[in-house]
């Protein structure tokens, strides 16, 4: 199917004009937006995570810190990260779907990379914020206490300083985890990737 797809392309694409392009373009149309309309599925159940993943981690650090502030506050970063994730998802819904494939996939790529740079720079600060308020309060309301028995582990010792070391490292594995997950989640990407790069190789060799 493969080699038929690409033969057809090579007689056809480049000129719309050609018999065989109809043919041609309904075949790449298709694929383009069955990998566009994957994406956009795992996008909208992504942000729709939201609402129950907050809620939990809001129910948990209540019990953990044995204080509803704590809850109120880990459920508080889920919100703005809720609502520019409806609104990321709306812009990709609302672009141009009668461009050409090759033209629509490069828009949708394109706004892909710019959301996914964006919630990765989100993901740190929001986390930054949220979690160095947490370390701030501990180490004024543990500065009796040496840095392993803040964690229940005395025989560590340490000055209660090194509680501030925790931040760059959340902070890393934040960024990581966040890495990691969106090329996971929207590996149909890659795929969308690969499909431009045969369209730009084949309009070359063509061109």
């Amino acid at each position: 199917m493969e080699k038929s797809i690409e033969q057809i392309w090579k007689e056809g694409f480049i000129n719309e004009k050609a018999l065989i392009a109809p043919k041609l373009n309904d075949i790449y149309n298709q694929r383009s937006h069955n990998l566009i309309d994957k994406l956009i599925r795992k996008m909208e159940f992504e942000v729709k995570l939201l609402i129950p993943m907050s809620i939990f981690v809001g129910i948990i650090n209540t019990f953990i810190a044995e204080h509803i502030v704590w809850g109120i506050l880990s459920f508080i970063p889920f919100i703005p990260f809720f609502i520019m994730g409806r609104k990321q998802l709306k812009s990709v819904r609302n672009l141009d779907y009668n461009l050409n494939c090759y033209e629509y996939l490069k828009s949708v790529d394109q706004k892909f990379k710019s959301i996914l740079r964006f919630n990765e720079k989100m993901t740190v600060i929001v986390v930054a914020i949220f979690l160095f308020p947490m370390l701030l309060y501990t180490y004024f309301n543990q500065q009796d206490k040496t840095f392993g028995e803040i964690f229940g582990a005395s025989e560590i010792g340490g000055s209660n300083l090194l509680i501030f070391l925790i931040l760059p490292i959340i902070l890393f594995i934040s960024w990581g985890i966040f890495r990691i997950t969106s090329k996971v989640i929207y590996k149909e990407r890659v795929k969308m990737q690969a499909l431009i790069e045969d369209m730009e190789a084949l309009q070359k060799e063509l061109g």
